[in-house]
C-alpha cells in the first residue's frame, strides 16, 4: 500500500532479470573482486527499456524514468545477501582471505537504518559501519528478543547504571 513505485516487485524482478542477463558468472566475479567498488559496479544495471514507462505489466505510467538500482538498495543487497554468501563460501572452503575480504567490505558500507538500530541509538550505542550495525542487530535478536539481558555485556552495563 505505502510502497514507493520504484520498489514494486515487478520493478525489482525486472532489475534482477537484467542483472542475471548481463552478468555471466556473477558469483565468480564477486569473489574475485578486489574492492567493494568493483562489486558495486557489478550491480550497476537498469531494467529493460519496457520498464522505463511501466511499473506493472500492461499499464503505461505517466512518468517515464529508467529503473536503476540505487546506491542504498545495492548496499542492502550487499549487506544482507552478497557478503554473507561470500563469507560462507570462504568459511566452507577455508579461504581466510575471502572471509577477511568480506568482513572488510562490510566495514566499508554505511550502517543500515531501521527501527532496531534506532532503539540502539536511544541507548547511545551507535554503529559507524555495516559491520557494527549487523553486530547490533545480532545482539538484539540473540539477547534482547530473548530477554537474556543478564547474559549480554551491553545489557549488564545498561542495567548497572
Amino acid at each position: 500500500l505505502r510502497m514507493h513505485t520504484r520498489n514494486f516487485p515487478t520493478i525489482r524482478l525486472a532489475q534482477l532479470a537484467m542483472l542475471l542477463h548481463v552478468s555471466a558468472h556473477l558469483f565468480t566475479k564477486i569473489v574475485d573482486a578486489d574492492s567493494l567498488e568493483d562489486v558495486r559496479q557489478l550491480f550497476d544495471v537498469m531494467a529493460s527499456m519496457y520498464w522505463d514507462n511501466h511499473f506493472v505489466f500492461e499499464k503505461i505510467s505517466a512518468q517515464a524514468s529508467p529503473k536503476k538500482l540505487g546506491d542504498s538498495m545495492v548496499d542492502v543487497i550487499l549487506i544482507n545477501c552478497v557478503i554473507p554468501v561470500v563469507f560462507a563460501y570462504g568459511t566452507f572452503h577455508q579461504y581466510e582471505n575471502i572471509q577477511e575480504k568480506s568482513i572488510r567490505w562490510l566495514s566499508q558500507i554505511k550502517p543500515e537504518a531501521n527501527t532496531i538500530l534506532e532503539k540502539w541509538k536511544s541507548f547511545r550505542t551507535l554503529s559507524v559501519n555495516a559491520l557494527e550495525s549487523q553486530a547490533l542487530l545480532e545482539l538484539y535478536h540473540q539477547y534482547c528478543n530473548e530477554k537474556k539481558c543478564l547474559s549480554c555485556n551491553v545489557g549488564i552495563k545498561y542495567l548497572s547504571n
